[in-house]
């Protein structure tokens, strides 16, 4: 997603992890995956970076994974916009010089931020492949494998959008796709539950990529074995998506 401040300005993260809302409109350091937590969330910039706010509300895109500064609560706001509060309890906000802070105590006109969605809408049937350039596979006992250099049934996969934040897979055998705590990936599931959920992530390069509800990346090696067991998204864990009913 990609944020704009009340004075009309996309916030962004640079290479260095400074966060400014000073952007007039939305390119790559505009755009921020978040990953959906328990009660919170975390955003992640397009560097690669976890978004956190420190003691003294200082706002930066520097952290290589999620701990507990690296968390905020959303407050959806009647006018559409949203607000962020810090794990130290207090609201970012945008001033008028673009400056991103997470200090104040209650949400005011700086602290609304109106949401821009970039993520990707796939197709109801898709192919997957690999960054090794191979398809992802299904076959009737469930094992999942990312080795196909052809585009037949066993590489078809129904697409079924969850609430908004997952999607969920099945297989041309009927069956769910899951990933267990242990990071194994299968077509096994027999209806949609927790460990059938993904949240997809919408890449620069226009690749994507999807986190298992352990909070796992989905990653496709060069002998095409598939495990969700990645912390971030590297080359590994980036899939291009194919519309499976387009001729």
């Amino acid at each position: 997603m990609s944020l704009q401040s009340s004075h009309g300005k996309y916030v962004y993260a640079d290479f260095g992890g400074e966060v400014r809302a000073v952007s007039d409109k939305i390119g790559d350091w505009e755009k921020f995956a978040v990953v959906q937590l328990d009660a919170a969330v975390a955003l992640r910039s397009i560097h690669g970076k976890y978004v956190y706010t420190d003691w003294w509300g200082g706002v930066y895109a520097k952290s290589d994974r999620i701990q507990q500064w690296e968390r905020y609560v959303v407050t959806d706001n009647l006018d559409g916009t949203i607000s962020l509060r810090s794990f130290h309890g207090n609201y970012v906000y945008a001033d008028t010089e673009g400056h991103v802070r997470a200090s104040a105590g209650r949400i005011g006109e700086w602290e609304r931020f109106r949401v821009t969605s970039c993520a990707v809408k796939l197709p109801s049937c898709i192919h997957l492949k690999s960054f090794h350039n191979k398809y992802v596979m299904a076959d009737p006992s469930g094992n999942v494998l990312a080795m196909s250099l052809a585009k037949e049934d066993w590489e078809r996969f129904e697409v079924i959008r969850g609430d908004g934040r997952t999607v969920s897979f099945k297989s041309s055998h009927g069956k769910y796709l899951y990933a267990d705590p242990s990071g194994g990936v299968y077509a096994k599931g027999e209806a949609i539950n927790d460990w059938e959920k993904f949240q997809m992530t919408s890449n620069a390069d226009g690749s994507v990529s999807f986190m298992s509800s352990h909070g796992k990346y989905i990653y496709a090696d060069s002998q095409g074995q598939m495990k969700a067991i990645a912390d971030k998204i590297g080359a590994w864990e980036r899939f291009s998506v194919e519309d499976c009913l387009v001729v």
